[in-house]
């Protein structure tokens, strides 16, 4: 498959602990044209991480969920897969 995703902002708080991530939410928003990263510290009420990806043809809901999967499998902290909570809102 071809990567049809790209990083397009990213923002991090320097109190973002990788080994405490199970401590933390992670907020995920999806439609055809983005895809955001959110951490959260709730106890906080701090957003610790922020990623934005732009989607680029994505045009249905195959295509989606193949960028999808590239991304989850490329990227670190959300192959970690222990989380507080997870939320996940769509458009």
């Amino acid at each position: 498959p071809v990567v049809k995703y790209r990083l397009m902002q990213s923002i991090k708080d320097d109190r973002l602990e990788v080994d405490q991530l199970s401590q933390y939410h992670l907020s995920l928003q999806v439609n055809f044209k983005l895809f955001r990263i959110c951490i959260v510290d709730s106890q906080q009420n701090r957003c610790l991480r922020m990623e934005d990806y732009q989607l680029r043809e994505v045009y249905s809901t195959h295509d989606l969920i193949e960028q999808l999967e590239l991304l989850f499998d490329d990227h670190v902290l959300l192959k970690a897969g222990f989380w507080k909570s997870i939320t996940i809102a769509s458009k």
